[in-house]
């Protein structure tokens, strides 16, 4: 049977994923071959988002969104 290797996407990656999540999916990743795949964030914060995750992971894609309208 082969081995499954689960795929992440985080949605925002401000202070707390930065400080909690990040550090667990190196861990899973080293351990039982967990990838995060994407990390979905504001476009506001694309310079700060993308450092971040290339510091951490070598091939995760950064999807950029622009903020949500206040009617939404």
């Amino acid at each position: 049977m082969d081995k499954v290797q689960p795929k992440l996407m985080l949605i925002g990656c401000g202070s707390h994923a930065k400080r909690v999540y990040f550090p667990i999916f190196k861990t899973t990743e080293h351990n039982f071959g967990t990838k995060v795949k994407a990390v979905i964030d504001l476009k506001e914060k694309k310079s700060d988002v993308s450092s971040f995750i290339t510091n951490y992971f070598s091939d995760v894609e950064g999807i950029y969104i622009d903020p949500f309208d206040d009617n939404f």
